[in-house]
């Protein structure tokens, strides 16, 4: 169909179709003959769901990962769910101190008496992103969770046995492992819509990579993260963005890999306990290299570049391959 056509069938207005294709949200067809757009169906029920997203409150950039990685839709309702709630809220308290400096106007009002009242009344910070980060609360366990082990859940609905599986995995998140939840819910707040798309999108490929590992392929995979950690500390950005990240990000989601809920995780999905059997060994080949004469260097590399943002003796060595991954 044309785009008059389009038009008509969707109410959104021609120059928002040509913005949407420009921005790379839609890509309908082109006729060879005069250029013109040729809209499917499948066209109009796109730009319906992009007008519901911007109806929502999302940019173009969030929409954009969406539609590209539909994986970090939750963690993008998430956010917006957050950021509409601290609106509300700090809507409700600008209400309170306009209507506290209203009820005590004098009849003349002099600059001074002005701003006592503006004082007093403590209009609050228009700055909403860190209120976000910090405001923990229930969806965000399903953000993280989602985040941590969506990629290894079963496509075929699952069976009541991994049901009651995944209902232990909720709980954990809930209980004693509730404070690295809230830290990996307060990295993913802060990060730009560029670092969330590179941290969902890598996780899937890093995920197939190891889990179709052979036992023969260990030694040549842990010599290969072993290359890849000195060209990392070599690299003084990629050392700084570590630095920024460890204590609430890297360090939290090792020790998540290697816990209780992890070995909840081995028994209902068969693709997370290939995982983290191949991982665990191959971190182990290259921790014990690391810990030799021959590995000393690299070691010491290690002190020097990171001081003690990195533990590499807990968590099955598994920051070894979080090192391995900055330079992926």
């Amino acid at each position: 169909m044309k785009l008059k056509e389009v038009c008509e069938k969707t109410g959104i207005a021609k120059r928002n179709v040509h913005y949407y294709i420009k921005e790379g949200l839609l890509v309908p067809r082109k006729e060879l003959g005069n250029g013109y757009y040729e809209f499917s169906d499948d066209d109009c029920d796109r730009l319906l769901m992009i007008r519901s997203l911007r109806n929502a409150g999302f940019s173009i950039l969030q929409i954009r990962s969406v539609l590209k990685k539909p994986s970090t839709s939750g963690y993008y309702i998430n956010l917006r769910l957050k950021e509409l709630k601290s609106e509300i809220e700090q809507a409700n308290s600008t209400i309170r101190a306009l209507s506290y400096i209203q009820e005590r106007l004098p009849l003349h009002i002099r600059y001074q008496k002005l701003q006592e009242l503006v004082r007093e009344a403590g209009i609050p910070s228009s700055d909403l992103r860190d209120s976000i980060a910090q405001d923990f609360e229930t969806y965000d366990n399903d953000l993280i969770n989602r985040f941590l082990w969506e990629n290894f859940l079963p496509d075929a609905p699952m069976t009541d046995y991994q049901e009651y599986l995944w209902s232990k995995v909720v709980r954990f998140s809930n209980g004693s492992y509730s404070r690295d939840y809230q830290l990996l819910s307060q990295s993913l707040h802060r990060f730009s819509p560029e670092q969330i798309d590179q941290v969902f999108a890598g996780n899937r490929e890093i995920y197939n990579e190891v889990i179709f590992l052979s036992r023969g392929d260990y030694e040549d995979y842990a010599r290969q993260m072993i290359a890849n950690i000195r060209s990392f500390l070599h690299a003084p950005k990629l050392v700084l963005g570590w630095k920024s990240k460890y204590l609430c990000f890297t360090a939290p989601q090792a020790r998540l890999y290697d816990s209780e809920i992890a070995k909840t995780m081995e028994e209902l999905s068969p693709s997370f306990k290939a995982y983290r059997t191949n991982i665990n060994e191959t971190c182990r080949i290259a921790y014990d290299w690391v810990q030799s004469d021959s590995g000393r260097p690299l070691r010491e590399l290690m002190h020097h570049e990171l001081g003690s943002l990195f533990d590499i003796d807990s968590c099955s060595h598994g920051e070894l391959q979080a090192m391995s991954l900055q330079v992926k």
